[in-house]
């Protein structure tokens, strides 16, 4: 089994993020940089593109890594039934976008997948990644005509596999394929399937961490990349965070989903940046819909005026669960003071404090697996003289149209304006203080978290190192080893060569000494007779 530490530690920070307001595929980008990067494709296509998220992350990532990688997506820009059909501005955009960012080594296809397919040699691509049409009839089509192309060894991407309503059946291929080839799936952001093509030779420990993980590890592998897109959305769309520590006075609009039996948890939340003062159509996007049966919206982070003129819940089928007008919208939590406003108009509010809320049950939430999104449609300022503007008008009218009940309810709102005002003003204090002290325990959050990847990955450098010094010493002791046993073997050798001298030389000896002394024993014998 290959280790954890596997895995790539980089902090991808992607230059285009939720483009066109829509993220279906944001929650996946730092896996998809780190896919990238350790896989280091030398051909990447991508079927489906849109506005662009996914694939510019890939093209981001061949930057980033100095990859020498041709990227080419493919697509018509005219839409199709899930993704919705949209105008020639869409592919405008992203062709000046294709062409100021990365001109010089990505292509945009503009053509149908089946004409484009042609332009591909068998098992040429590196890296696919399969994002069009989602019904099962039209991704399986998608799959069989290109996984020829891809190399083996190669890697598809699959999107929207575990997204499980109306005609959307990636999910079904997708329980195909992972019978057949090793794969790995993850659960968040609509789900990523993830196919190795065998016959080549997996070579980067990141893959055959992947394909190799046992249930533990798996886990753990789609935790990193859960809270990695979690991480990457709050710090990319709240001006809470440090990196938007610039953009920290902008007004945001943040927005709940009831979790079963959790309520509404900060974590889940998703938060969008507001314009004051116009009237703006807000479309935020639940990943997980709201399984609790309720959404929280907080329409502005500070005191502000509000005027709110009709909201939308629609499940991920585009299909209206909750439609709301504005008589229906009347109703706001928190601290805050209702504005006059005339009958069939937006109700107005004033609201002192930081958090408003707007606490709605959506039918049918609980039994939607899909995500949702909520549209609303609303206005906000953050001038008091408007607030004032409005009563002093309401009060300018004629007296025959101004009963004394009314004239009684906005001296009282006129004392409750001056009272909020005040205490505006002492919240407003306390909050920029508090601003001030989060900025420096981010900044400081920061730095110990950069320090604690220096020190992991100087660690980890240190330990490869020793490994190598370690394989280097045991390969010279093996060298040695056998040169002293060759070493044994000569001496052994030499040894029995001087044994055998040594008795031929004594049998040389004696055989000698023997003859010598042959005419003295003559002599010595004839003595011996007389």
């Amino acid at each position: 089994m290959t280790s954890f530490f596997a895995l790539p530690v980089r902090r991808f920070s992607p230059k285009r993020y939720r483009p066109g307001n829509l993220g279906t595929w944001s929650g996946h980008l730092p896996f998809a940089s780190d896919l990238v990067c350790t896989v280091k494709p030398s051909l990447l296509v991508e079927l489906g593109t849109h506005y662009g998220e996914s694939y510019f992350g890939f093209c981001q990532a061949v930057r980033e890594c100095g990859l020498d990688c041709r990227c080419f997506a493919v697509d018509t820009w005219r839409g199709d039934a899930h993704a919705g059909f949209y105008g020639e501005d869409v592919y405008r955009e992203v062709d000046g976008y294709n062409q100021q960012e990365y001109a010089g080594f990505s292509t945009l296809v503009r053509d149908t997948f089946n004409q484009a397919n042609a332009l591909f040699a068998p098992e040429s691509i590196d890296l696919l990644h399969i994002d069009g049409l989602h019904t099962y009839a039209a991704v399986k089509h998608d799959f069989d005509s290109w996984f020829p192309k891809v190399k083996p060894g190669g890697v598809v991407l699959l999107h929207d596999v575990n997204v499980r309503h109306a005609d959307f059946e990636v999910w079904r291929l997708w329980e195909e394929l992972a019978r057949e080839y090793p794969s790995f799936s993850f659960h968040h952001w609509w789900g990523l399937g993830v196919l190795w093509k065998p016959g080549g030779e997996a070579t980067s420990p990141f893959l055959k961490l992947l394909f190799e993980a046992d249930a533990e590890t798996a886990d753990r592998i789609r935790e990193k990349y859960y809270d990695a897109a979690d991480l990457l959305n709050f710090r990319e769309r709240s001006p809470k965070t440090a990196q938007a520590a610039a953009d920290a006075d902008r007004p945001y609009l943040q927005v709940f989903p009831a979790g079963a039996g959790t309520g509404f948890v900060e974590k889940d939340s998703v938060v969008a940046n507001i314009e004051g003062g116009m009237w703006q159509n807000y479309v935020v996007e639940l990943p997980h819909g709201a399984p609790g049966g309720a959404i929280r919206i907080d329409p502005v982070n500070r005191p502000a005026w509000i005027e709110l003129s009709a909201l939308t819940v629609r499940d991920g089928n585009g299909s209206a669960l909750l439609q709301m007008d504005t008589q229906q919208l009347s109703a706001l939590d928190g601290q805050h003071q209702l504005l006059p406003f005339a009958s069939g108009e937006a109700p107005r509010f004033f609201s002192w404090g930081n958090d408003p809320q707007i606490v709605i049950h959506v039918p049918g939430a609980k039994e939607a697996r899909a995500p949702l999104t909520v549209e609303i449609t609303m206005r906000i300022g953050f001038s008091l003289e408007e607030v004032r503007d409005a009563l002093l008008a309401q009060r300018a009218a004629p007296a025959t149209q101004v009963s004394e009940e009314q004239l009684e309810a906005l001296r009282s709102e006129k004392a409750a304006l001056e009272a909020a005002s005040a205490q505006l003003q002492a919240e407003l204090s306390e909050w920029r203080a508090h601003a001030t002290g989060l900025r420096a325990s981010v900044t400081r959050e920061e730095n110990i978290r950069t320090r604690l990847e220096w020190d992991l990955t100087f660690s980890r450098t240190q330990l490869s190192d020793r490994r190598q010094t370690i394989k280097v010493l045991r390969t010279e002791l093996e060298q040695l080893q056998q040169r002293v046993a060759l070493k044994d073997a000569a001496l052994l050798n030499l040894q029995h060569l001087a044994a055998a001298q040594q008795a031929r030389a004594e049998g040389l000896t004696e055989s000698l000494s023997w003859r010598i002394t042959a005419p003295l024993r003559s002599i010595a014998g004839s003595f011996l007779r007389e």
